[in-house]
């Protein structure tokens, strides 16, 4: 391997998943809270952003998943990372509103099937489960993010059905929260979808197929 990257000079990530941090726009000094972390590309992405400062809370399910973002905090010198196990289809206890929430949820994963061919594979069964455990996540993160903070929810697949019906489905129960809109400099929009959402394919730039929604909790920060 090479010895910049031991050092802990860089980390390597997709297109897609450094756009879904850029639409979060955290800032230095914000209290962050990565729900699905692991294997933490994107908390250590936030936490760049965050000039390594404020807090930013990784959480997983998995013990063993939980420790790859320490190892990789580690790595990287990102002391603003606190690491830890979480269900996070259940409400969060204990932890205080945050500035930036986001729900990169489990799914399908057709996007990623150029890279995980096994994915055509998984069960039709378990998949159609998929939108409400990404629901749970997502409604559970938005309990976090104080007056006039943002959400983002974001998966790495290309089905609708957890894509734009969850999004959806969350404005409609969630008064309390707003769309986001946003703009992204040199990315083509090749999906026509409300302007808080995008849909990235492959042939975006090679990047892996994603989808990300952006809220903002009604309020002023």
């Amino acid at each position: 391997s090479l010895e910049e990257f031991q050092e802990g000079l860089f980390h390597v990530q997709d297109l897609s998943a450094q756009l879904a941090c850029s639409l979060l726009e955290a800032r230095p000094g914000q209290a962050v809270c990565d729900c699905c972390a692991a294997p933490g590309g994107k908390s250590f992405t936030l936490a760049e952003d965050m000039e390594n400062t404020g807090s930013l809370h990784a959480f997983d399910l998995y013990k063993g998943r939980v420790g790859l973002v320490q190892q990789g905090a580690e790595r990287l010198r990102l002391s603003c990372i606190q690491a830890g196990r979480r269900d996070a289809s259940k409400p969060y206890e204990g932890l205080g509103p945050m500035d930036r929430v986001l729900c990169d949820v489990p799914c399908s994963g057709y996007g990623v099937i150029r890279r995980k061919p096994e994915i055509r594979y998984k069960p039709l069964a378990t998949v159609r489960e998929l939108p409400r455990l990404q629901y749970a996540i997502l409604e559970n993160g938005a309990a976090l993010v104080k007056p006039g903070g943002l959400l983002l929810y974001a998966t790495c697949t290309l089905n609708p059905a957890e894509n734009g019906a969850v999004a959806s489905r969350f404005l409609q129960e969630h008064p309390e929260f707003e769309p986001a809109p946003f703009r992204l400099p040199g990315v083509t929009r090749l999906v026509e979808e409300p302007p808080h959402t995008i849909t990235l394919l492959p042939v975006n730039g090679g990047s892996d197929g994603f989808y990300a929604a952006r809220f903002r909790r009604k309020g002023d920060l």
